[in-house]
């Protein structure tokens, strides 16, 4: 006699999908649909916990740097912010100082937990740490992070906010050694 069609449409972040049902009878064609919200559970963000965002998604929390007060999320990101900005060496695509090896890492925590903090022109924070290389080279590790009381720049996916964006990127610079202002420095880049 009658026909039920069901479809689930599969929507960006996961969890949120529309379901819709199609009534279809042989004398007449009667066609309702409707739409039924599903949302992903979970509280709103915090600012002192962004919620990590759907798997293999540029929300996605990869990592955690700093401690503390201090504690930022370096999300995967996209060509602008995260991971993925960073490894394709940033705007100016400058891969030979956007490293992400594992001293690296280790620099952009100590920058974040010991180095100078200074508010960037965008309203963020640059954290800034001095080192030395093996071979003698004087240089600081400069990383790029969001303040979500300054910046506004929370991480807003299909319509979630995920708190703050974390980690914008993070470079090295030998930019007048360890001498003169080390916003100067960072900022050059």
């Amino acid at each position: 006699m009658g026909k039920i069609e069901m479809t689930w449409e599969r929507l960006a972040p996961a969890g949120v999908g529309a379901v819709s049902m199609r009534w279809l009878r042989s004398s007449s064609l009667l066609v309702a649909s409707v739409g039924l919200a599903v949302v992903a559970s979970g509280s709103p963000a915090s600012a002192s916990a962004p919620k990590d965002g759907p798997a293999g998604k540029s929300a996605q929390i990869v990592g955690w740097y700093g401690s503390g007060s201090n504690k930022t999320p370096l999300r995967a990101g996209t060509t602008s912010y995260g991971l993925h900005h960073i490894k394709i060496g940033g705007g100016g695509r400058k891969t030979e100082n956007h490293e992400t090896t594992s001293y690296a890492k280790g620099l952009w925590k100590s920058a974040i937990d010991n180095g100078s903090r200074y508010e960037n022109k965008w309203g963020g924070w640059i954290y800034v740490k001095k080192y030395q290389t093996p071979g003698g080279q004087k240089r600081r590790m400069c990383v790029v992070t969001s303040n979500r009381s300054k910046d506004n720049q929370d991480l807003i996916f299909a319509g979630e906010n995920y708190g703050t964006k974390g980690i914008i990127t993070a470079y090295w610079t030998t930019y007048r050694g360890w001498s003169g202002s080390d916003t100067v420095a960072c900022d050059r880049e």
